[in-house]
């Protein structure tokens, strides 16, 4: 209930028209702490939550082990080390995220949507269920925001960089650095890649051990893989048909023409790799909030209002296939709680 709860207060804001910037901004704080309470909170949701809570009593037993997450590492360890448990760590996790979703989606003309967007998936499935991906996620999201709005080149590297502390795997969007270069800062470029090198040097070992685990062990197949990553060529098919019309915003075209071709180039792949794939696909949520806010930018009044109500439609259908008919759902979500409706009620 408390899924669906949250899920039509996105909706109904989505159609809310504040007058001011002011409103809009405090309404948006109150709804991403309602989402912290919502994902810190929780208890025993997510189809790794057995997993967080092995990694926390390893790091329990053994603080010095070693670790390529740093900064997950370090909150378990603070968390052994002052008895606080699991739940401190997804609280701080929660805090990131929600500081970094407010941090990205006050740049955007229409926040809620976004918001209403990211719920089913992003912030069901992959930020309460995969915690570490979540963070670097939600902190790859604002770098990149910077990045197609502004073209701070440096900012996205340094977001990249820092959710790598979180999960490692976020270290295979730095490639798309590139597309912010200018030519004639060749000393520039040099050393960006020496240090994006250097890092990736830091993190390559257990990445590549990772992807050849789930090539080479066939039973390691991810359900619904193909259909998650079909779900970005929506975005694709509307950001080319309306790209001669988005080109007035003055965004990073170069940057969005490589990720919609590598959208294209990864929904192919998922068909022979389908875990690695779908991996990588999650932080492509990035690319579509993007497009969606070009979309209701272009279409105002009434054409609006109804892409709207279709992006309702399109969720509540998303959401509703996975919440009634997943295996995972049914068994490690919604059989799961939160501490601060179970202090209350």
């Amino acid at each position: 209930m408390m899924f669906w709860t949250f899920f039509i207060f996105l909706i109904l804001l989505c159609f809310v028209r504040f007058k001011n910037g002011t409103y809009q901004r405090f309404t948006l704080i109150f709804a991403l702490f309602l989402l912290f309470l919502f994902i810190g909170f929780r208890y025993e949701v997510g189809g790794d939550w057995a997993g967080y809570i092995d990694i926390y009593n390893q790091i329990n037993s053994n603080p010095f082990m070693l670790n390529r997450d740093f900064g997950y590492y370090i909150l378990n360890i603070l968390a052994a080390k002052f008895g606080f448990g699991i739940v401190f760590v997804n609280v701080i996790c929660a805090f990131i995220v929600c500081l970094f979703l407010y941090l990205s989606l006050r740049k955007l003309n229409y926040p809620f949507a976004s918001l209403l967007y990211l719920f089913p998936f992003a912030i069901v499935v992959i930020i309460m269920g995969f915690t570490r991906q979540g963070v670097a996620l939600s902190i790859l999201l604002f770098g990149f925001v910077l990045f197609v709005y502004e073209k701070k080149q440096l900012a996205f590297l340094a977001c990249v960089l820092l959710g790598g502390l979180f999960h490692s795997s976020v270290l295979l969007m730095l490639p798309f650095a590139v597309f912010g270069l200018r030519l004639k800062l060749k000393y520039t470029m040099l050393s960006y890649v020496v240090i994006g090198f250097a890092f990736i040097s830091l993190y390559f070992y257990g990445l590549f051990d990772n992807f050849i685990y789930y090539i080479t062990h066939n039973y390691y197949h991810s359900k619904g893989a193909i259909f998650r990553a079909g779900l970005h060529l929506l975005p694709v098919f509307i950001y080319m048909f309306y790209r001669k019309r988005i080109i007035k915003f003055d965004l990073n075209f170069a940057l969005l023409d490589a990720m919609s071709i590598c959208i294209a180039v990864l929904f192919i792949l998922s068909f022979y790799l389908s875990t690695p794939v779908d991996r990588i696909m999650y932080y492509f949520y990035i690319y579509d909030i993007v497009i969606l806010d070009c979309l209701l930018r272009l279409n105002g009044g009434f054409k609006q209002k109804i892409i709207l109500f279709l992006l309702s439609g399109y969720t509540i259908l998303l959401f509703g296939i996975w919440y009634f008919y997943s295996y995972y759902a049914l068994y490690f979500w919604r059989t799961g709680s939160n501490l601060i409706l179970e202090y209350i009620f």
